[in-house]
């Protein structure tokens, strides 16, 4: 099992509870407001689950990788 940091996992299950069978992107503005993570805060959040495979990021926003979404999904029940 890999550890995250707690906010970083907060942040990682938001991306696998916010996103459909569709894995639409979640803007950075929507995690701010599900979170209550200042951008700063956020923007590292978003980095270590990037450096580690599960997340990526477009201009559309931030989207679960297919390996996030198995680790995720072993973790919680959604």
């Amino acid at each position: 099992m890999i550890l995250l940091r707690k906010d970083t996992e907060t942040v990682f299950k938001e991306l696998f509870s916010n996103s459909d069978t569709s894995n639409r992107f979640i803007t950075l503005y929507e995690l701010e407001t599900i979170t209550g993570f200042d951008g700063y805060q956020l923007r590292g959040c978003v980095e270590d689950l990037k450096d580690i495979g599960f997340a990526v990021e477009e201009e559309r926003g931030v989207q679960i990788t297919g390996s996030g979404r198995d680790v995720a999904g072993t973790r919680w029940v959604d």
